[in-house]
Order: structure tokens, then C-alpha cells, then sequence
């Protein structure tokens, strides 16, 4: 986003990842997040986000999804998903809107259950579920997200194996 690639290195599946930012240059290369002070498992998923990047990264106590411009002072948790190591990933339905909220399903990784569609306009407040469709661990799994005036339309599987259309107002 804005410009800038961002790239983790270390071994996978092993404390210590960093998380780089890039302009394509040797001197616009830094670190960004991690190391030594701040050890982390893996990075579960990432999205371009306007001029940044949401991205997941998994902890031994647990998931969270944090924002970054590419800066320091603007990298930052939105919202810990799990305080405990049961998976977090994002899954491939997700509609950015034209005011830049960003509408995406979220499950727990490993399994694909409890996916549920959330929604982000980048900040810790703006980041919520739009609705736990198919209650405990059963899943949703919500997709085809379109915006209809101030109504997001979308095709769910509530807890039962029927499709069903949803119509939560956005705002």
C-alpha cells in the first residue's frame, strides 16, 4: 500500500519474524515490527489497506490484527480476534466500500470454523463484527458482499445448510 512493500523474514513457525517496510531501496529498507522486543509467531494473513497494510500476526498468547502506514507511529493493534492460540486467518471474501470501510470474513485458521463477517474503517472503535450469524463455532460463512444505498447485502449460511440473504445497515 502507498507505495510500499512489506516483507517478513525468519523461519516460519518460529519466534523471532520481523516485519519490514520497503520503498525499493537499500536506504528505504527498515524494520517495521518484531525482533527481539517484540518476538512473534507468523504473520496469518495480510490485506492492502488504503495507504497501508492490515495484517494478522499470531503470538503465543494469541491472535491480533494490527494497521500500519508504513511508520511507526501509526502501527498499531485494531482488535485482539483470540487471546488464545486457536487460529485467526483472513478468508479471500472481503469488498472495500467507498467510504474505505473494509467489509471481510474472519475465521479461526486452522479448521475454517467460526468464520463470521467483520468490518474495519481502520480504527480500534470502527473495527466490529457486523454480526455472529451462525452462533458458537458453527460458521457463516458469509460471501458476495455488495452495497445496496446504506444496506451491505450478502449471501450467509446461518446455522442451518440454507443460504439466506442478509441486509445489516452500515451505518
Amino acid at each position: 500500500g502507498g507505495g510500499r512493500l512489506y516483507f517478513v523474514a525468519g523461519e516460519r513457525w518460529s519466534p523471532g519474524h520481523r516485519i519490514y517496510v520497503s520503498d525499493g531501496t537499500g536506504s528505504g529498507t527498515r524494520l517495521l515490527f518484531g525482533g527481539p522486543a517484540h518476538p512473534f509467531d507468523c504473520v496469518a494473513g495480510s490485506l492492502a489497506y488504503r495507504d497501508g497494510l492490515l495484517y494478522v500476526i499470531e503470538f503465543q498468547a494469541g491472535y491480533r490484527l494490527w494497521r500500519t502506514d508504513g511508520s511507526l507511529e501509526q502501527t498499531f493493534v485494531l482488535h485482539p480476534f483470540f487471546d488464545h492460540p486457536s487460529g485467526f486467518e483472513f478468508s479471500g471474501a472481503h469488498r472495500f466500500l467507498p467510504d474505505g470501510t473494509l467489509v471481510f470474513l474472519a475465521c479461526a485458521a486452522a479448521s475454517m470454523v467460526n468464520c463470521e463477517p467483520w468490518r474495519t474503517d481502520g480504527t480500534v472503535s470502527g473495527t466490529y463484527p457486523l454480526a455472529d450469524l451462525a452462533p458458537g463455532a458453527a460458521s457463516s460463512y458469509a460471501q458476495g458482499f455488495v452495497e445496496v444505498g446504506e444496506e451491505l447485502w450478502f449471501e450467509a449460511q446461518p446455522a442451518s445448510d440454507s443460504v439466506a440473504q442478509w441486509r445489516p445497515r452500515l451505518a
